[in-house]
């Protein structure tokens, strides 16, 4: 059975082998046998068709108090609850569970979980699944989250074919054929890949086979763990080469505790304040929920109110700032994180052409959107409240009905995650407009692009996605405090008395939703395939990986700053040129930061001198020249190409720029006096990267040790625990 994967190329330690033969096996130096029906266990727990009834479609109601709360809210039978308590208890013998990077704790289920059917019934699993699987078999390309990999779509399309045939497979010795073919693809592609669509196709196949035929045989299960070890540690590689966190922050869906958590964790960001939300206000991703014309339409004519311009309204960017600039400045502050809640970049004008920013670590977390609904407009009524005061009253006539709400909040109440991943141009459409072919890209989008997902309903899967896709220490979440809140005395909490019309309306959030939790439970696989070889401590394809790891984050590393981005360099140095590049001050000179030094500042927000504006302008049309020099002898990142060869071929470009500048003339002095600039640059960066530390919510060392997990360098030790 073991002869078609080796014939494969496949990788299979001399101990699995024999416990391939045994079917078991002792523990030995120390290292633990690989426990056997652990990835078959994690398949069905992590799918939870362990304990899924045969529910109807649409069974799941929001109860009083699910807008103001993170837990679970269900209406469900005490039989439910003790099918999914038994489940819980097995899977705790078994010694199945996610881990966890600060001590290797089997993940527990909560008391708020016993109380609750799973999220999905087993109809809306095997849906998401297969979509998955034949979404990637269908075109190869939309496997690859950038436009780099578009060059490998027949390597995509390869594995996306295996996977398709994996899913129906029955022949055990086919299934380790099929597997260990995986395992050559995936060697094929550049070093340092990692596209969670390629991740999650693969672990997708593997649980349509296990749902259809059985659980996998020992040697099928053995090589199909290393596959997944060697997906996540892929994974691992490029998030601590991408070494910036972008969280696409879908309001009301938790965004403000992961701000806080981040901070915990150590990582570094321009402001950790309620207020801020881990926002920068340079790249303009405020949110906006107010529909402006409609809010006016509702004022009596000629009467002024305390409210005649609220906060937070429909709008544009006013410049986009690209994914390659958004990662230079952040890395220039020395931070490593930042949330966007506002919507995906590009889709303006071609919601096709919307994207999340690859060249950084991208999450996103979920919420059922019936519950998001109810907490946003409990929100807005409380926001109403304080702005309007005594006039709020003339901005709701009617009273608040559904329909007044959806046309007041026309994006945050009609299929608010569709309209956040597929850019602006979907964003403001008005109430209504959203349409399938709309959802069905934000589903694409939603499994392609975003790295890590979380799911609020479900601690579990949050805090193995925490622990092991953001290498994160800390992961206790606590629900928001506004959230929590209750209406005041003697006012209600402006829910309408017809929420079904806005459950109707978020009919395509909902069915998104349901693929993102599929896909945040494929992904909790993969961790669990981690935590459990790790403990085992005997696999021979973890040690290959994991020597391979330092070279392939270095090769990832130097793609981040080449092809890709290339195109994204040269329009930011243009509109650096025409004096389009943005800054931290708005229209009417006022300071978004609270600093009034930055009406002074740069498009990188540091001060600059007078006499630096002319050196700042010959340094970038070096830098243009350097580009067009790169892009014009083919210097660009090609597959599998290392560091040394990106450094020569930088020296090369660097060097014909400096002989090109020789001719013309002053060239020494030119660079002495752009070096004591520079020199004077790196002073301030190295202050703000000081002032940028969190303040004491942990001490030095502690935060030192922790740095915003994998892209601080902290990474957990497969199987639990720090290194």
């Amino acid at each position: 059975m073991l002869v078609g994967a080796q014939a494969a190329g496949a990788m299979l330690p001399d101990d699995a082998r024999r416990q391939a033969a045994a079917g078991g096996g002792d523990d030995d130096d120390g290292g633990g046998a690989f426990p056997l029906n652990s990835l078959n266990t994690a398949l069905m727990r992590r799918l939870q068709m362990d304990h899924v009834t045969h529910q109807t479609e649409g069974s799941w109601i929001p109860t009083a108090g699910a807008a103001g709360s993170g837990a679970r809210h269900y209406r469900t039978s005490g039989a439910a609850g003790a099918a999914l308590a038994a489940a819980a208890a097995a899977a705790g013998r078994s010694g199945g569970g996610g881990g966890g990077a600060g001590g290797g704790a089997v993940a527990t289920v909560s008391a708020a979980q016993l109380e609750a059917p799973p999220l999905l019934t087993r109809a809306q699993v095997l849906r998401a699944l297969e979509l998955a699987v034949k979404l990637g078999a269908a075109n190869g390309s939309l496997l690859a989250a950038t436009t780099r990999g578009a060059r490998f779509a027949g390597q995509l399309g390869g594995i996306a074919g295996r996977a398709a045939a994996l899913a129906v497979e029955s022949r055990p010795e086919r299934v380790v054929a099929l597997l260990g073919e995986l395992h050559v693809e995936l060697q094929r592609l550049p070093p340092g890949t990692s596209w969670p669509a390629v991740r999650r196709v693969i672990t997708a196949g593997l649980a349509l086979h296990r749902l259809r035929a059985g659980p996998l045989a020992a040697a099928g299960e053995l090589v199909a763990v290393q596959l997944l070890l060697r997906l996540y540690l892929s994974h691992r590689a490029a998030a601590k080469a991408k070494r910036v966190v972008e969280f696409a922050h879908v309001s009301k869906s938790g965004g403000t505790t992961l701000c806080r958590l981040a901070e915990r964790n150590g990582c570094r960001t321009e402001s950790f304040s309620t207020y801020r939300n881990c926002l920068v206000p340079k790249f303009d991703d405020r949110p906006r929920y107010i529909d402006y014309a409609y809010h006016r339409a509702q004022r009596p004519r000629g009467v002024k109110t305390r409210c005649d311009r609220p906060p937070k309204t429909i709008d544009r960017r006013k410049q986009e700032v690209s994914c390659r600039r958004r990662r230079k400045i952040m890395l220039q502050h020395g931070y490593n994180l930042y949330m966007n809640e506002y919507t995906a970049m590009g889709g303006a004008e071609d919601p096709s052409l919307a994207h999340a920013c690859g060249n950084m670590l991208t999450a996103l977390q979920l919420r059922h959107p019936y519950s998001r609904v109810l907490s946003h407009v409990k929100h807005m009524w409380h926001a109403y409240t304080v702005h309007c005061r005594d006039d709020r009253h003339l901005y709701f006539p009617a009273g608040h009905n559904a329909t007044h709400w959806a046309r007041l909040l026309a994006a945050p109440l009609d299929n608010y995650l569709v309209r956040s991943l597929a850019g602006e141009g979907v964003f403001g459409l008005a109430s209504g407009g959203v349409r399938q072919e709309h959802m069905a890209l934000a589903r694409v989008l939603l499994m392609q692009q975003y790295d890590v997902l979380l799911v609020l309903e479900d601690p579990s899967i949050s805090h193995t996605a925490l622990s092991y896709g953001l290498g994160w220490a800390e992961q206790e979440l606590h629900v928001n405090s506004a959230q929590a809140r209750g209406p005041e005395p003697g006012n209600d909490d402006g829910l309408p008395p017809d929420p079904e019309i806005l459950y109707e309306l978020n009919r395509l959030d909902l069915e998104l939703y349901r693929f993102g939790v599929a896909m945040a439970q494929l992904d909790a696989v993969v961790y669990d395939a981690a935590q459990v070889l790790g403990t085992a401590g005997a696999s021979l394809a973890a040690l290959q990986a994991a020597a391979e790891e330092e070279e392939a984050e270095q090769d990832y590393g130097a793609g981040l700053e080449e092809e890709d981005y290339a195109e994204d360099e040269e329009e930011d140095l243009e509109a650096e040129d025409e004096g389009g590049g943005e800054d931290y001050v708005d229209d009417s000179g006022r300071d978004q930061r609270g600093d009034s030094s930055a009406a002074l500042t740069d498009d990188e927000g540091l001060l600059v001198e007078p006499e630096e504006q002319e050196e700042r302008q010959g340094e970038a049309g070096g830098r243009r020249q350097a580009i067009r020099a790169r892009a014009g002898a083919g210097e660009g990142v090609a597959a599998g190409a290392g560091t040394g060869e990106m450094a020569q071929s930088g020296a090369s470009s660097s060097s014909d720029v400096r002989s090109s500048s020789s001719s013309s003339g002053g060239h020494s002095a030119g660079s002495n006096k752009a070096a004591t600039v520079a020199s004077r640059h790196a002073l301030r960066r190295r202050t703000l990267v000081k002032e940028s530390v969190p303040p004491a919510a942990l001490t030095p060392r502690q935060r030192a040790a922790l740095g915003c997990g994998f892209v601080g360098q902290y990474e957990p030790r497969v199987g639990g625990g720090e290194q």
